[in-house]
């Protein structure tokens, strides 16, 4: 352990030599936001540790060389310690900062912690150890000083929010959480007491069914008002939130979220998931065996709340289908199926249901259809009818169908009468093989999860394709003119059909 004033001695130097510099001082000092902060805290001495611990960790001065202030005082000695103190203090440049979670508590001892990253640390603190309970979240500075790693700031604190892995992944790629960043984090939010009051107040309300009633209807009127009534309603999160074995905390908020059409516009998407949260605290759930969030957070007053936090984002999915259209552009369809269909496979994994899909489909369809001579015509003319059923208005679809699905439908042309029936057996089992193809895929098992979900895609689309040609001997995009003769072969100008 470390001892008692051991971690003051330093900081009460770096204070000092800040105060003999008043500009400096300053400097910082609003760089921190100190002033705004403090005018708003109900703890001044824990806000003064914090900014005491930035000076000393984080932040770079000319006072000390443009070295932060440990860093200068271990370089300077400036207290003339000897050699073995001294490297207790270099220790402590080694350290890690940041959020954890506690994956374990030994009371009186010590705790262990979990970065973001999933990296274990195993901290010895007492005062820690007999405050904090197992899977919360905390902001904490730990370095590991002769050999044990222990607790080295002025301050940690708990969150009271549960850590989702994908908030976690950002969380541990982004730039460090610091002193500075974690008083923001803390203090900022005193700042909105009215919003805290607004949903304390909210939590003390029993919904009525009216009231549920009254959320349902708000957001599926903004549902509405953003062209998705369609693709699902109030009627659905119901389904989601009464069974969570399936559907877990969390699915309906990060669905909405990849959900949103890409047209979709920030009014829209912020009175959607704002109305969203509404109806889901106050709708009834299963698992609280009828009563809605609201309801059991009344219940559960007494102990400390916890709110599941995660974060999401398109980047988790945008290679996967970047490499697939870098495919196309080279004529390698076999690797552009390839790389659609592990985008799917991604998708089914995390259970993400996502609006692109309907596109994925199509343009994995585009590749089969690229590469003939592979026979994969029937696996194509598969996904373009996928397309069209998670999506029926999506007007590439509609246009892929006439161009290469609809004329196998047709009673065959142009060939000897005697050769139609056998025509129309090689045609049905093109067609069947297809069907037996995509069953096998992970598009089939994603469009099951998407109906199972009760969730469809049907949107108005307005799309201007990247067109490719099929011929192998020719591959890649096909650069067409606007007054150059359509490629779904209608015969009108490409303005007037499918580019207008």
């Amino acid at each position: 352990m470390l001892q008692k004033g051991f971690l003051q001695r330093v900081v009460d130097w770096v204070c000092a030599e800040f105060d003999s510099h008043p500009a400096d001082l300053d400097v910082v000092m609003r760089a921190f936001g100190l002033p705004e902060l403090s005018a708003n805290v109900s703890d001044p001495a824990q806000l003064s540790g914090m900014f005491s611990e930035w000076l000393l960790y984080d932040v770079s001065s000319p006072i000390f060389e443009n070295m932060t202030g440990l860093a200068y005082f271990v370089k300077s000695n400036p207290l003339q310690l000897d050699e073995v103190l001294l490297q207790s203090y270099r220790d402590l440049l080694t350290f890690t900062v940041g959020l954890f979670e506690i994956s374990a508590v030994f009371p009186g001892e010590r705790v262990v912690l979990k970065d973001m990253r999933g990296v274990a640390y195993e901290v010895f603190d007492v005062s820690t150890s007999l405050s904090t309970q197992v899977h919360t979240t905390l902001w904490s500075r730990i370095a590991r000083v002769g050999g044990v790693y222990q607790m080295v700031g002025s301050s940690g604190f708990v969150l009271p929010v549960v850590m989702g892995s994908h908030a976690k992944k950002y969380a541990g790629v982004e730039e460090i959480i610091d002193a500075k960043a974690a008083a923001m984090i803390m203090y900022k939010s005193q700042n909105i007491q009215t919003t805290e009051e607004m949903r304390r107040t909210a939590t003390t309300i029993i919904p009525t069914p009216a009231d549920v009633k009254r959320a349902a209807d708000k957001f599926d009127t903004a549902l509405a008002a953003a062209g998705m009534s369609d693709m699902l309603s109030s009627a659905t999160l119901k389904k989601w939130v009464n069974n969570e074995k399936q559907f877990p905390i969390g699915f309906p908020i990060k669905s909405l979220f990849f959900l949103l059409p890409d047209n979709c516009t920030d009014r829209h998407r912020d009175t959607i998931l704002d109305t969203a949260q509404d109806y889901l605290a106050v709708c009834p759930r299963k698992v609280f065996g009828g009563k809605s969030s609201n309801e059991q957070a009344i219940i559960t007053a007494n102990q400390t709340p916890q709110y599941e936090f995660d974060q999401y984002s398109y980047d988790d999915y945008r290679p996967a289908y970047e490499a697939a259209y870098a495919y196309m552009q080279v004529g390698d369809s076999d690797s552009a199926y390839e790389a659609y269909e592990h985008c799917i496979t991604r998708l089914l994994d995390d259970r993400t249901p996502i609006f692109l899909a309907f596109r994925l489909y199509a343009n994995a369809a585009l590749s089969c259809f690229m590469n003939p001579e592979h026979g994969y015509d029937g696996l194509g003319i598969a996904l373009v009818n996928a397309s069209l059923r998670l999506n029926p208005q999506y007007d590439f679809g509609k246009r892929q169908y006439d161009q290469y699905v609809a004329p196998y439908y047709k009673e065959p042309i142009a060939i000897d009468p005697a050769d139609i029936e056998l025509a129309k057996v090689l045609r049905t089992r093109l067609i069947k093989d297809g069907e037996r193809e995509y069953r096998r895929s992970s598009f089939r098992h994603y469009e099951d999860f998407l109906t199972k979900a009760g969730v469809s895609l049907s949107y108005t689309t307005k799309t201007t394709p990247s067109v490719f040609s099929t011929n192998p001997n020719n591959p890649g995009p096909i650069k067409i003119g606007r007054n150059d003769p359509c490629y779904c072969g209608s015969g009108k100008k490409y303005k007037k059909c499918c580019g207008a």
